[in-house]
């Protein structure tokens, strides 16, 4: 859980450098808290693997993971249902590249992520 929440002060301090030099807007915490909140109901709490969390320059974020062949990027933005990237080297879990309003394809995706890190 320390990793996480390194990653989650990382992003908001990026966020907030992005923001003074004038290359993004600040961070929509309603939307920034509903990413946390749905990898950790998704990823488990703590998540088998802590994401990435690079912010967006529209306010919104992505939580991405890269393991052994297995891409997964959730991107959170408001007003929107989250966008879910899914690539999958191996092909055990289908591709997908699109919204996805309940992260059910997320779901199946970080589903695969404890046997891709135990491997």
């Amino acid at each position: 859980m320390i990793a996480f929440r390194e990653q989650i002060e990382e992003a908001i301090d990026l966020s907030q450098e992005m923001v003074e030099a004038g290359d993004a807007d600040p961070i929509d915490w309603a939307v920034f808290n509903g990413a946390i909140r749905a990898v950790l109901r998704l990823a488990g709490n703590p998540p088998a693997s802590c994401p990435l969390i690079p912010p967006l320059r529209d306010g919104g974020v992505v939580m991405e993971w890269h393991e052994r062949g297995l891409n997964i990027e959730l991107r959170f933005r408001a007003g929107s249902a989250p966008y879910v990237l899914v690539e999958d080297a191996m092909r055990i879990v289908p591709d997908h590249h699109d919204r996805d309003p309940d992260l059910g394809h997320a779901a199946v995706a970080l589903r695969e992520l404890p046997c891709r890190i135990a491997a």
